[in-house]
């Protein structure tokens, strides 16, 4: 089959966890034997550029940089200037006579990108990855979210984004929290799904809790990641229990974290993802503070493929990802007290460590999101 991708996050350019995803379904739709092409924003202002990656073809459009626009100049890209199809990549996508087209997060590839495909008679489906379509920065806390003012703004954003994204002939969802989150919005597809996403899996291998152990936090050096939680934890840990404390990202918060002066914390900065990797895998806990409402984090995917427990702050669909591995979701007050039982309990560490991989290995059969 004939496939075209459509996203606003693709490696090199972008490293985030929507990205890799879209990566990893690329090369997973060309190993199983389509041919696949992707387009994605890019950040060098060009029109249309192709490069290639993992053998796939992949053609760069230009995307603006919205962190650099004026608050007003961005609330109007987003209601007029995103809100129509991006004619140049619909024309080059209907030229190539795809049999289907995928498309991940749309922001800065026009909402209407796709369904003007699908007017075409290209069949589509949508991966949804977050709460973009509700929330222009799909960066909504969870305590946010539950304000009047906030409930205003979505019904009205929600809207303004039903009007241009159309319907889907496939929705997939990897949570059925998100699902449900955009079904309570307006937004549905003529078929709808809840597919995990996709994530790398090493060899199986047994674990054993190092003592004193190491505690690893990935992500935006951010209040919203729950980066000022983390520090919290970390402190409350003593030297016997925890020795290493990794922290990889950078963000607003990295002023703060330079003048830690816990000779254990390490910060390694932006890191490639299979060095990120690594370092979940050496960990013996991977902390997950956010406050926002994340769908489906990477970085628990990751942790899962490796075995490395989770503890975790109830939001979005975090819970719902952990689902039958023991690990902790908890409420932030309760984040070291967790920390500081587990590591403390060598047998209940070991049982996590194999459930984790045991429940993510069940989900590989469906983790490509080939369902069209």
């Amino acid at each position: 089959m004939r496939i075209a991708i459509l996203t606003n996050a693709f490696p090199p350019d972008n490293k985030g966890g929507a990205g890799r995803i879209a990566a990893l379904q690329a090369e997973g739709l060309r190993k199983a034997g389509h041919e696949v092409r992707v387009w994605a924003m890019g950040s060098e202002p060009r029109v249309m550029g192709d490069t290639r990656r993992n053998d796939a073809a992949v053609t760069r459009f230009f995307g603006r940089d919205l962190a650099k626009m004026h608050p007003f100049a961005r609330l109007w890209f987003h209601l007029v200037t995103d809100a129509a199809a991006r004619k140049e990549v619909v024309g080059e996508i209907v030229a190539w006579k795809p049999q289907r087209i995928i498309t991940h997060n749309l922001t800065g590839c026009g909402i209407g990108t796709p369904r003007a495909i699908q007017a075409a008679g290209v069949p589509w489906t949508h991966l949804l990855h977050d709460i973009q379509l509700t929330d222009p920065s799909g960066q909504e806390t969870a305590k946010w979210s539950r304000t009047w003012i906030a409930q205003t703004w979505r019904a009205f954003w929600s809207a303004r984004r039903r009007q241009v994204f159309g319907e889907p002939d496939a929705l997939l969802s990897p949570t059925q929290w998100l699902l449900d989150w955009h079904r309570q919005h307006g937004f549905h597809g003529k078929q709808e799904r809840v597919v995990p996403n996709p994530i790398e899996m090493t060899l199986s291998r047994i674990r054993a809790l190092k003592t004193p152990a190491t505690v690893v936090y990935v992500g935006r050096l951010s209040r919203d990641k729950g980066f000022d939680r983390f520090l919290n934890v970390i402190a409350a840990l003593p030297p016997s229990l925890v020795n290493q404390i990794t922290v990889v990202g950078k963000g607003s918060m990295i002023a703060r974290a330079k003048r830690i002066t816990d000779a254990r914390v390490d910060l390694v900065g932006e890191l490639p993802p299979d060095a990120v990797r690594q370092i979940i895998a050496d960990a013996d806990l991977l902390i997950a503070p956010s406050r926002l409402l994340e769908n489906q984090q990477t970085i628990l995917l990751e942790a899962m493929s490796v075995g490395t427990p989770v503890i975790a702050t109830d939001v979005g669909g975090t819970r719902e990802t952990l689902e039958g591995t023991g690990c902790s979701v908890v409420a932030p007050d309760h984040l070291a007290e967790e920390a500081t039982r587990l590591l403390s309990d060598t047998s209940a560490w070991q049982d996590i460590s194999r459930k984790m991989e045991g429940v993510i290995r069940k989900r590989v059969g469906n983790e490509l999101g080939l369902w069209f």
